[in-house]
């Protein structure tokens, strides 16, 4: 989440958590903190993120659902993980295709 605006709709549809990835760099220990015996959440809505991938999978629990909506082109594809590694953290990613604003 990058913006307050944006977290104000999540909570509207009863987000539990919501982490602005802007402001929030440990966002792996708050994932784990805030959540029942620390083991992180059970599933990840990712809305075009810069964060990666690598990110994502230390804020994910096991047996977890991460959802990657759209793709920004400023992400570094060169240092994200491969997604073989979605096995080491036992989840589930799911990409979701949406078009351009234009």
């Amino acid at each position: 989440m990058s913006s307050n605006e944006k977290a104000e709709t999540l909570k509207e549809l009863s987000a539990s958590y919501i982490i602005n990835y802007r402001k929030d760099s440990s966002q792996g220990e708050l994932a784990h903190a805030l959540t029942r015996v620390g083991l992180g959440f059970d599933h990840i809505l990712d809305i075009g993120s810069t964060a990666g991938i690598a990110q994502l999978f230390k804020d994910i629990k096991l047996k977890g659902l991460i959802t990657i909506i759209g793709f920004l082109t400023s992400a570094d594809s060169d240092k994200q993980p491969p997604l073989m590694d979605a096995l080491n953290y036992i989840c589930i990613v799911r990409g979701v295709f949406v078009g351009s604003k234009q």
